[in-house]
């Protein structure tokens, strides 16, 4: 791995636990029927990794549907 990529890894995650440790506090989640509260530092890496699958979903449908086009 060359050096400024292992600089440029390494300040974004030191940006993202520094975001993650000012955000300790108790938030909760109101979906529906369910009440969570959970910390935000569970909360938010939780949310990310969701997008990240949601995201990854909706490419594979559009990519699978613009194969059957053609």
């Amino acid at each position: 791995m060359s050096k400024p990529k292992l600089i440029t890894i390494l300040v974004i995650l030191t940006i993202f636990g520094i975001i993650l440790l000012q955000n300790a506090e108790d938030t909760s989640l109101k979906l529906l029927f369910w009440d969570i509260s959970m910390s935000r530092i569970f909360f938010f890496p939780f949310l990310f990794c969701s997008g990240v699958v949601v995201g990854f979903i909706v490419a594979n449908i559009f990519r699978s549907s613009s194969r059957r086009r053609r």
